[in-house]
């Protein structure tokens, strides 16, 4: 087993180094920092950001945006589904609204949301609606997998109830919540960012970038993307710890 986790690691660092080797061999062969900044001078540039106090302003503003869109999908994306699980008419309803948030293109959605409700508060709500589908099935699908006899006997014993929900529902279908939230952390902050940058409101990173890019700092977009990714994995492995912790 220590032999196999030794191996693990060296292939999961020979994977980055890869990455690296490639990002550096192209840099040196556009040989262009203004085009396609090396790794060395995109970590100089980090530091920069990373030093100045309106680059943690900007990102919590960001963050709160995708957690609070995380957040109140995750609600409505467990009591619709809840919902959906007890009443197959309820199911059949919803369905093609589930459909279409899957199908409709992203553009489209920042397109209608931006003129509907101003730049301000659409990477809010695009968010939301790009993401909840995600959350709905993994809900959906956590509940279709509980066994039929541990339902049956929930219902001679007691029927459903808060303390049946958080005693023997949530737990069952904990491993399906985890793969919904990892992945709608990803997908929800490349949205995000995007709408951000499309939609422009005040202090969000899509507004950095689009300035930046404007000034032609690309070291600092791509220390912008080096900043989200190292968050993203962060989150992913607070998921993880938890989702085993509870486990």
């Amino acid at each position: 087993m220590k032999t196999l986790f030794n191996k693990k690691n060296f292939y999961y660092v020979l994977g980055i180094a890869f990455i690296g080797l490639c990002w550096s061999g192209l840099a040196l062969w556009i040989h262009q920092d203004i085009i396609f900044p090396t790794p060395w001078r995109t970590f100089h540039d980090l530091g920069i950001l990373l030093a100045m106090k309106h680059t943690y302003v900007v990102l919590m503003t960001t963050l709160w945006r995708l957690f609070l869109a995380v957040g109140v999908s995750f609600i409505l994306a467990l009591v619709l589904g809840g919902v959906s699980i007890r009443r197959i008419q309820f199911a059949s309803f919803i369905r093609p609204q589930i459909a279409l948030l899957k199908t409709i293109p992203v553009a489209s959605i920042i397109i209608i949301l931006l003129v509907l409700i101003g730049h301000e508060y659409s990477p809010l709500f695009i968010t939301g609606f790009v993401i909840f589908p995600i959350l709905y099935e993994a809900v959906y699908q956590g509940f279709q997998a509980i066994d039929n006899n541990v339902l049956d006997d929930v219902r001679m014993l007691s029927g459903i109830n808060i303390q049946v929900i958080q005693a023997i529902y949530l737990p069952l279908i904990t491993p399906f919540l985890f793969t919904g939230l990892v992945q709608s952390l990803g997908l929800g902050l490349k949205v995000m960012i995007m709408s951000e940058f499309i939609s422009q409101p005040t202090l969000s990173i899509g507004r950095e970038m689009l300035f930046l890019k404007q000034n032609f700092e690309m070291g600092k977009v791509f220390a912008w993307t080096f900043l989200l990714i190292m968050i993203i994995m962060v989150l992913e492995w607070l998921l993880s710890l938890l989702k085993q912790k509870i486990s």
